[in-house]
């Protein structure tokens, strides 16, 4: 989220803020975080009133960072200007025990996305799907099915498949948190180590793991 400010207040006056150069697709919405974005909107600012907040919405497809400006203007007031960066957002898995017996309980846990961090080994913000958006649909599989598969609604019971698709919308920043609501969970079968890797057109699997794997390491104990 964004602000836009003025010196002294508007006086019963209009601000339009568009996003440039149009090549790059980027969109920005008005006041809220649920609303489709635009290339450009206007809203209108009562006397003494200094600020509006804005969402600015990266679109997808982008495997490299995209520098963007925001300007707005407003008649009488010099024009502002503001940069986004649009980078390439990141994916990794929460809530998942690294260590778990064989013939173990279902582990349920959960896929997140947001700004990645440097090394790409987590994420350093998490950042809603936009409104709007085609959503996203996320395939978590493991890499050793014979140790541990991934369960979820469609493939119950344990053990069926080693890879699960989870579809979701605007406005999550995490798949669902248990197999009942949608989301998915681990099975421990027998012992051994398993990467879990999360996968999502566009997104980059964090390595969470020493060994600089993508994905999530288990070890299923005896």
């Amino acid at each position: 989220m964004r602000w836009m400010s003025t010196d002294g207040g508007m006086k019963n006056s209009s601000a339009g803020i568009t996003r440039s150069p149009p090549r790059f697709r980027t969109t920005i919405s008005a006041s809220n975080a649920t609303t489709a974005g635009a290339a450009s909107f206007t809203v209108h600012l009562n006397n003494l009133q200094t600020n509006v907040p804005f969402y600015v919405h990266g679109l997808e497809g982008f495997t490299s960072t995209q520098v963007v400006t925001i300007r707005i203007q407003a008649p009488g007031f010099t024009d502002g200007t503001a940069v986004s960066n649009i980078v390439q957002p990141g994916i990794d898995i929460s809530g998942l025990l690294a260590t778990g017996a064989a013939a173990a309980a279902d582990d349920p846990f959960q896929v997140r996305w947001g700004l990645p961090n440097a090394q790409n080994t987590g994420l350093n913000s998490l950042q809603a799907l936009r409104f709007g958006g085609p959503g996203l649909t996320v395939t978590v599989t493991t890499t050793q099915p014979t140790f541990g598969n991934i369960v979820n609604t469609a493939n119950s019971p344990a053990g069926a498949t080693s890879a699960s698709p989870v579809a979701q919308g605007g406005g999550s920043t995490t798949t669902p948190i248990s197999v009942a609501s949608g989301g998915v969970a681990f099975n421990f079968i027998a012992p051994g180590i398993a990467f879990v890797i999360p996968t999502a057109p566009g997104f980059i699997p964090m390595q969470q793991s020493q060994t600089l794997q993508d994905g999530f390491r288990v070890t299923v104990t005896p």
